[in-house]
């Protein structure tokens, strides 16, 4: 009973790491939008009466979007490593 267990949480966390590495693969592709959380406004640095926009709002929240979508990714890919490391840990203890 334990050693189906252990493929069962083993085959859960390959699946989920590879659920995080293809959405960071979609996500960078462009094939996902992330989750638009962050809403940045644009950087300007002004030197006496010129204001220069050094960097745009819409650029400075997707790349906090993207920073995001990964740290949820790699929070995913890393319970399916737990959940696999158990499941190792339940197949080599039947042996």
């Amino acid at each position: 009973m334990a050693r189906a267990l252990g493929y069962g949480l083993l085959a859960a966390g390959v699946v989920l790491i590879a659920a995080a590495v293809f959405m960071v693969y979609a996500a960078l592709a462009g094939y996902v939008e992330p989750f638009h959380i962050f809403s940045f406004s644009d950087v300007v640095a002004s030197y006496g009466s010129v204001q220069v926009k050094v960097v745009e709002g819409s650029q400075l929240s997707k790349m906090a979007d993207l920073s995001f979508w990964a740290l949820l990714a790699a929070f995913v890919a890393s319970a399916g490593g737990k959940l696999a490391d158990l499941g190792v840990k339940l197949i080599a203890s039947e042996r």
